[in-house]
């Protein structure tokens, strides 16, 4: 059984970014008629009935499998709780990297008029996130607090 309320924030973030890894975060249709996706493998257009791989994004690609595993190491940190914080203000750092970066990705794509953009709910993901990354830390500071207290009883 997990014992410690932050775990279940770290995991909880691991899966949410997991989830942002697999599904796009934006659907956007032109002047023409042409729709595209934008996810974290890239931008993928939608021809005869079936996606196809436009233009590759390896900074978003990057970035979101290195916070599902800063995620899970930091989980597995409980004993270094320092490193643990570090981890998780990384990890707080991360998804407003991702958010820019994917915003300056879509804004670089030349020679598309967008029509219309709809955006998924699975564009909330980095901001929870963040949410829970604040969250596990401050937990994680208390129970360094908690502990520190204990040694000057000792």
């Amino acid at each position: 059984m997990i014992q410690r309320v932050q775990s279940i924030y770290l995991l909880t973030v691991f899966v949410l970014t997991a989830l942002l890894f697999f599904f796009p975060v934006l659907e956007y249709t032109t002047k023409d008629g042409a729709i595209f996706s934008f996810g974290a493998s890239g931008i993928k257009a939608l021809q005869d009935g079936k996606w196809v791989f436009v233009q590759s994004a390896i900074q978003v690609s990057f970035l979101i499998p290195l916070m599902a595993v800063i995620a899970i190491v930091s989980i597995f940190l409980y004993k270094k709780r320092r490193w643990q914080m570090t981890l998780c203000l990384v990890n707080i750092i991360l998804p407003v990297i991702l958010i820019i970066t994917g915003t300056l990705f879509i804004s670089r794509i030349d020679g598309i008029a967008f029509h219309q953009i709809h955006f998924r709910h699975i564009i909330a993901i980095p901001f929870i996130n963040m949410l829970l990354n604040s969250l596990a830390y401050r937990r994680i500071q208390g129970d360094e607090k908690l502990v520190k207290s204990y040694d000057r009883i000792r």
